[in-house]
């Protein structure tokens, strides 16, 4: 998947979405130093990832953070766990061996009922799918990347 695809697409939007908050936040009065970014469970695991984002090397684009109880899936094996979730949920949407370009060619239908079926198939209190160490934008687990 990671050569056909972006791991953590979803981060990368929300990177993304800090920065277009940083570079017009004046035009309405803000102040990009004082930008808070707030979540809770899956919200507040997003902030997490977006604290160590680049290993922390790079600001975050918010000076104060909130976190409620953050909640993910830890997602770390890249070519077993993740690859094996990615190829089920490639199957579940009618794609089978037919990677990433299938999915992006599936409908919107297709992929919503992959999901739920993704889903509801993980052991309860699990989730799924979940953001990942990739190497670039998350290079380790935010526990571990806090430690070092």
């Amino acid at each position: 998947m990671e050569k056909q695809g972006l791991p953590n697409a979803g981060l990368y939007d929300q990177h993304a979405a800090l920065q277009w908050i940083q570079n017009y936040v004046s035009l309405v009065g803000g102040d990009k130093t004082q930008v808070s970014a707030w979540g809770e469970s899956a919200g507040a695991s997003s902030i997490q990832h977006q604290l160590v984002a680049f290993g922390g090397t790079q600001d975050p684009l918010f000076s104060k953070a909130i976190l409620q109880s953050p909640a993910f899936q830890l997602m770390f094996d890249r070519k077993g766990m993740m690859e094996q979730t990615f190829q089920n949920f490639t199957a579940l949407a009618g794609c089978a061996g037919q990677g990433v370009a299938c999915l992006r060619a599936a409908s919107p239908e297709a992929l919503d009922e992959a999901n739920a079926a993704l889903i509801s198939g993980a052991p309860e209190g699990s989730f799924a799918v979940g953001p990942a160490p990739d190497g670039n934008l998350i290079r380790q687990t935010p526990s571990l990347e806090f430690a070092s």
